[in-house]
């Protein structure tokens, strides 16, 4: 989880920073998740097994600079 601001590195989209983030995961099933990002919206998507892990991603890219809204079409099995 982060709680400080995560810079965008130079020459990298709010989306490659969001895929590394989410790719670092200590949770596997985060790590599959595929964003995108189009004039200040991050989108993410894939599927996760339940809320909790959702929300944990969701946490993870909150802060990333340039992202003004998120975007959430990742699906939750029941």
């Amino acid at each position: 989880m982060m709680t400080a601001e995560s810079p965008t590195p130079a020459g990298h989209s709010p989306a490659d920073t969001a895929s590394r983030i989410l790719r670092n995961s200590s949770y596997q099933q985060i790590r599959s998740l595929k964003c995108s990002y189009l004039d200040g919206v991050l989108t993410i998507e894939g599927q996760l097994p339940n809320f909790h892990l959702n929300q944990l991603a969701l946490t993870a890219v909150q802060d990333i600079d340039g992202v003004e809204r998120i975007e959430n079409r990742v699906v939750v099995a029941r």
